[in-house]
């Protein structure tokens, strides 16, 4: 199955916004980051001694972990954005394949054929498909490339079939043919050892 899209910086901002936001492993930082500076408070400023001053340091705490999250979304998409230049071939054309062997993605400047089992796993938010390769590194195809959902969908599913190797029967094993009886004339004084 082949597909044709341009992908813009306008995608990679909204897939890198959107796969910030799912990860759960941000949000446990968040609240590990809220402790600390609540501990951090509690040690340079000693026990709070009231309701208000325990909300004090508690909203500290929380502002801190909000700005936390804030800041290194900003990096994070600032730096997606600087990354991907016109010339990197991640901007511009796409023509992305699945394969019984593996994802192809071609650009005017790269074609690559990655193997499903170099693809760590595929996920879908909103209107993006993005095939992983790496934690930190994925081929995006967004839903507008599609000329309905359902289509869409046909894409997603011949992926993940791929991916889990459900499709892939292993070709039967040629069948021997019967060995020849195959008879060597030797010469009898050969057999006996040297003195």
């Amino acid at each position: 199955m082949k597909v044709t899209t341009e992908l813009k910086v306008s995608d990679i901002v909204a897939v890198n916004l959107r796969n910030y936001v799912s990860n759960r492993a941000r949000y446990v930082m968040c609240v590990v980051i809220a402790f600390a500076y609540s501990a951090y408070l509690i040690s340079d400023l000693g026990m709070p001694a009231d309701q208000r001053a325990w909300f004090i340091y508690v909203a500290g705490g929380v502002l801190f972990a909000i700005a936390f999250f804030l800041l290194f979304l900003i990096v994070n998409v600032l730096n997606a954005v600087v990354i991907v230049r016109d010339t990197s071939g991640v901007v511009g054309p796409h023509d992305i394949q699945i394969l019984p062997e593996g994802f192809r993605d071609t650009t005017p400047v790269t074609d690559s054929l990655t193997r499903w089992s170099g693809v760590h796993r595929i996920t879908r938010r909103g209107d993006y498909l993005s095939f992983w390769v790496s934690p930190y590194l994925a081929h995006v195809v967004p839903g507008r490339a599609f000329a309905d959902a359902a289509a869409f969908a046909d894409f997603e599913r011949l992926a993940r079939t791929y991916l889990s190797g459900e499709t892939a029967v292993p070709a039967p094993a040629p069948t021997p043919l019967p060995a020849a009886r195959v008879v060597v004339q030797t010469d009898p004084k050969l057999w006996k050892r040297p003195a």
